[in-house]
């Protein structure tokens, strides 16, 4: 297909940031490559190149400037009309084609300690304006003998860094595509109860972690406050103050019958959390349903919305940076709010704490569903206006970085099986396809339980709401399930006239309102609330602390007997990237080269199918073996290479093998490389770009990149591993990035034979990975590893050593095959600590 100028199409491709080995045998840059940096204007548009000056300034010998360009066509040099410095600008004679092959060209010549230079493609003669592709570049170093660039060497770089011989990229729809918070998964449960239960263990292990419930924090006493007592038609209504983190405090109304309890008996409880109303729980609709409840003989407790009414000062945001590495953000501390008013609710002599039901609206329905999937003393719940197959919820009390990855609302709901569940939906809002979309799968869920008559659901003509008519639906259901004494199953619940409250007369804190009356000064403050920045700090320390509690240097059976499984859990969430079965893994050739004497180069995408709402993921995937690999009945080690520049770390910029390729060939590895997403060839030089497609909540239903960039890791490990000529797997993540992703990655791979990385003294403020400090990051992955021989070399100086030697000395009695090295890599070493029969 022929681009017509118009599109501004600049075809560059691939950022050419290529590992290559010095003749010292180590890994490290050579001099024969430079990296291109991209330039952007403020919308984020890709502008041009500019070399990194400080690689520049490396070069001992001045450097010819080499471009990828497509065939075909004569790109002509043209001076800036700006006479800016160093500025090269290319541009083509007439259009050119996208799937034309690629070849280098030379642009210009760049002086040994230059400072400064930018290249540009003009397609359409307005430089200043045309970019919508990168441009990436070599730089040829002249007179470097037999690593010179030539266009023979050039030609077969290509030839064995790219299946496709053109400027195409995968069509892997990641780069295109995310999941937003208008989907679903289209939850479709098995037909197993056995495979339902497992199933449901997973998704509720997913909410433990994303809300950051897990290590959690300490349950400190409530020193609950219920004063201010006052009687109305058949129920009393009372204040509420706990405390549910130090200096953290939850207000709420407290009703009851008017009638007491006979001695010795308990009335069922019912917690009620708010939608988004501006008036929060004085809403009127809020009050009616707890006054029906007090009339029908529960105890209720209506309580805030973080940031609404009496905590209104806190905000409804809790927006600090440092919270999200631990998994923490407003979601989670609502639900972590929820629990305590649920432990608050059984504290209370009346109530009978084996029969407590949850219900709100809208985002009120959403704490109910999330409270009651990770909550098994919820007895009954009703969500109302806020399961849906589609629309997910769109308030940041709602979304959290992890939450929905792979699963939605309506499976969520589907944990509260086999306890009772109904629904309440309106025509006017999200929930109108309840009956037909998110019903239906829930039944066949309850009926895995064998209690199909357990849920139900009603829709109503309405708009988003929780009015009488809906409020009526759900008095019968939890009459019914919980035991209501005021419950009369032989007439309709009517719900009779009722006068709310002023919000004043609600209101537990004396300064809640500066329009209010003064309160004596003995009752609670608003004040009593820390700031947000306060409770972030109180949060992040229980969770480090919490953390090392079970930790590999607590007691190794406290290690050994659970707190390894947590971290684990920990980890297998965050990471969420672990080798798909086989019968997922679709493999596609794109032909084979040679690699040298006696090796072939194999080009393969990797392809797995989109599953629970995701987009399924292409990666493009290179093995060098020896001929004599394909022998039959012959059995390989495969050595993975794990780095940020994809295949082309494989080879050297002239197209032979790198030395480390060889060495591995050379031991009787077989070698794989790949190209993460946005590397290589999943890097689209038509439709360039740095990352995903931005969306609201963006991280609560699609990983980072970097999670993105583990899952092709685990790909290419299960096709390794369904191959029946593979032996073994090792892993060599290298120093450019590599290194990180192959430790992130390492315990959720399943067997690897050795794995040695190279983290290149990166730390773990540098991965963009929500969650990684709950399971303690690098050094907690590495604590995680125990059953494979580990090499690690240069660690970042506060990278927690004592982790993984602890984690074996508890699992094992000794530390065993773990080695730490602070230069950088031997590869001969290397290759030597990958060889399954070297002594360690």
């Amino acid at each position: 297909m022929t681009l017509p100028p118009s599109i501004r199409v600049v075809l560059a491709l691939l950022l050419w940031m290529t590992v290559a080995l010095a003749g010292s045998g180590t890994l490290a840059p050579a001099s024969v490559t430079i990296a291109g940096h991209r330039w952007v204007d403020d919308a984020g548009r890709p502008r041009a190149v500019v070399l990194n000056p400080d690689e520049m300034r490396r070069l001992a010998r001045p450097a010819s400037i080499r471009v990828l360009v497509p065939q075909g066509r004569v790109w002509n040099r043209i001076p800036p009309q700006d006479d800016r410095p160093g500025r090269i600008i290319l541009r083509p004679s007439g259009s050119f084609d996208a799937r034309a092959p690629l070849v280098w060209i030379t642009a210009g010549r760049l002086e040994a300690g230059s400072d400064a230079v930018e290249i540009v493609l003009d397609v359409d003669g307005t430089p200043q304006s045309s970019w919508d592709v990168p441009l990436d570049v070599l730089l040829a170093t002249e007179g470097n003998g037999s690593n010179a660039l030539t266009d023979e060497g050039l030609r077969r770089f290509i030839e064995r860094t790219r299946g496709r011989r053109d400027a195409t990229a995968t069509d892997d729809a990641r780069r295109a595509q995310v999941r937003t918070n208008q989907q679903g998964i289209d939850f479709d449960p098995p037909d197993q109860a056995h495979a339902w239960k497992t199933r449901a263990d997973e998704v509720r292990e997913r909410l433990w972690v994303t809300l950051g419930l897990t290590p959690g924090f300490d349950k400190g006493p409530l020193r609950p406050k219920v004063f201010g007592r006052f009687e109305r038609d058949g129920y009393t209504i009372e204040k509420v103050w706990i405390e549910t983190l130090p200096g953290h405090f939850l207000g709420g109304n407290l009703y009851r019958p008017l009638t007491p309890l006979p001695e010795g008996r308990k009335r069922p409880g019912l917690l009620s959390p708010h939608g988004h109303y501006a008036e929060g729980r004085m809403h009127p609709d809020a009050q009616a349903r707890c006054v029906q409840w007090a009339r029908m003989g529960a105890t209720v407790f209506l309580y805030d919305m973080v940031g609404y009414h009496d905590s209104k000062p806190f905000g409804h945001s809790f927006a600090d940076e440092r919270l999200i590495p631990y998994g923490l953000g407003l979601a989670g501390l609502q639900t972590w709010n929820s629990i305590r008013a649920l432990e608050f609710l059984q504290s209370l002599p009346d109530v009978d704490p084996a029969r407590i039901g949850c219900t709100g609206e809208s985002g009120g329905g959403t704490q109910t569903f999330l409270l009651t999937a990770v909550e098994p003393r919820v007895a009954a719940a009703a969500p109302v206006v806020m399961v849906s197959e589609g629309f997910q919820g769109g308030c940041v009390c709602e979304n959290t970085p992890g939450l929905r990855i792979g699963t939605d609302n309506v499976e969520i709901a589907a944990l509260a099986a086999p306890r009772p569940l109904k629904l309440v939906a309106a025509t006017g809002d999200w929930t109108s396809n309840t009956m037909t979309r998110v019903l239906p799968p829930l039944q066949r869920v309850y009926s895995l339980w064998g209690v199909p008559d357990h849920v139900s659901a009603s829709l109503f003509d309405f708009g988003h709401n929780y009015n009488r008519t809906s409020r009526e639906a759900v008095y019968p259901f939890l009459g019914e399930f919980l035991g209501l004494p005021g419950w009369d199953r032989s007439r309709p619940q009517a719900e009779p006239p009722f006068t709310p409250e002023e919000a004043a007369t609600l209101r537990v804190t004396r300064d809640a309102d500066a329009h209010q009356p003064e309160h004596p000064d003995d009752l609670p403050s608003i004040s009593d609330n820390v700031a947000p920045s306060e409770l972030a700090t109180t949060m992040i320390a229980q969770v480090q602390r919490r953390l090392e509690a079970i930790g590999p240097l607590s007691d190794p059976a406290v290690w050994t007997q659970g707190g390894r499984a947590t971290w684990g859990a920990i980890h297998r969430v965050r990471v969420n990237a672990a080798p798909p079965e086989a019968a997922r893994i679709a493999v596609q050739s794109l032909g084979s080269t040679q690699g040298g004497e006696a090796v072939v180069v194999e080009h393969l995408d990797l392809r797995l199918k989109p599953f629970r709402g995701d987009q399924g993921r292409v990666v493009p995937t290179v093995l060098w073996s020896r001929a004599d690999a394909a022998a039959p009945g012959s059995s390989r080690r495969v050595a993975v290479v794990v780095s940020s520049y994809g295949k082309a770390a494989l080879v050297e910029p002239n197209g032979q093998a790198s030395a480390l390729t060889e060495a591995l060939l050379a031991a009787g590895f077989d070698v794989a490389g790949f190209d993460p997403l946005l590397i290589g060839e999943s890097f689209d030089p038509g439709k360039p770009t740095a990352r995903r497609p931005d969306t609201v909540h963006f991280a609560t239903y699609n990983p980072s990149l970097v999670g993105d960039r583990l899952g092709d890791l685990a790909l290419v490990v299960g096709w390794l591993r369904s191959r029946d000529q593979t032996r073994s797997i090792s892993l060599v993540g290298l120093g450019d990035g590599g290194g990180a992703w192959t430790l992130l990655a390492l315990p959720n791979l399943g067997p690897i034979a050795r794995a040695w990385v190279d983290l290149g003294e990166q730390g773990d403020d540098a991965i963009d990975l929500p969650g990684l400090l709950q399971f303690g990051g690098l050094a907690g992955a590495s604590a995680l590893c125990a059953e494979t021989p580990l090499t690690i070399a240069r660690p970042a100086a506060q990278f927690r050593r004592d982790w993984p030697r602890a984690a074996r000395l508890a699992q094992f009695g000794a530390v065993g095959e773990l080695e730490f090295v602070e230069e950088a890599p031997q590869i001969d070493a290397l290759v030597q600590r990958l060889d399954d029969g070297s002594s360690l």
